[in-house]
């Protein structure tokens, strides 16, 4: 996070250090405006983001977290960006194939499935002593 460290050594000398952290993770432009979808634990904590364009185009990016969610928006100054087009959730059945297409840990053009398991479920986890939910969850 770029915050600096403070190193202790025998004889009382103590060496600030910074440290750099990189991740990778992926989203979903959800506004032609420059509007991308994300999850929180994807972007949480970062000092910096940049967005990669399938383009090649690498743009600067400002947060907006709900971690209780999970949820993160990320906006970049760009315009006539192709969006994604939603369905309607409320036509999910459980038993559905689902299908997931991203970049985790710079992997690109990554693709997985799985089946819907359930609807309306809830789960509280608790990560570094915070506990974190997802309140959002489906309709029945």
């Amino acid at each position: 996070n770029g915050a600096p460290k403070i190193f202790q050594f025998p004889g009382g000398r103590s060496i600030p250090r910074e440290f750099n952290s990189k991740g990778a993770g992926s989203g979903v432009i959800v506004r032609s405006d420059g509007w991308i979808l994300t999850n929180d634990h994807v972007v949480g904590g970062a000092d910096k983001v940049s967005v990669t364009l399938h383009d090649g185009r690498v743009l600067p990016g400002v947060v907006r977290r709900d971690y209780l969610s999970d949820l993160a928006v990320v906006k970049i100054e760009a315009s006539g960006l192709q969006q994604v087009e939603f369905a309607d959730s409320d036509k999910v059945k459980v038993g559905q194939w689902a299908i997931a297409f991203g970049s985790p840990f710079e992997l690109n053009d990554t693709m997985t499935v799985g089946v819907v398991s359930a609807r309306q479920r809830q789960k509280l986890i608790s990560e570094n002593g915070e506990r974190t939910g997802y309140p959002f969850a489906m309709k029945s």
